[in-house]
């Protein structure tokens, strides 16, 4: 806990910040595709070129000297993201297809 006479690093409120809203930033997306059933407009090119950089950055912060904690958990985060968004994608794709079979 941090006391009274301690001050806090104006970097790491703007990090705290920036942490909070591009987690949360995925969050009206996941719940569009969610309550449209459909995840129709976003590519695979675009899932797939979002999740290669998070894997090498997050390979590239774990083999530096200092590690920065924050900054791993966030790019694994980033990648657990995406990754919902492929199986959001995967899912929807073939609940559409087996539900327009099934009226057929």
């Amino acid at each position: 806990m941090i006391g009274l006479n301690q001050h806090i690093n104006m970097g790491d409120w703007v990090g705290t910040i920036g942490f909070i809203i591009g987690g949360s930033a995925f969050i009206p997306q996941f719940y569009k595709i969610y309550r449209n059933k459909s995840a129709e407009d976003i590519s695979y090119a675009f899932l797939i070129l979002a999740i290669i950089p998070i894997i090498l950055i997050t390979i590239h912060l774990f083999q530096q000297p200092i590690h920065d904690t924050g900054m791993i958990i966030f790019y694994i985060y980033l990648g657990l993201a995406y990754s919902t968004m492929v199986l959001q994608k995967l899912f929807y794709s073939n609940w559409r297809v087996a539900k327009s079979t099934d009226i057929g």
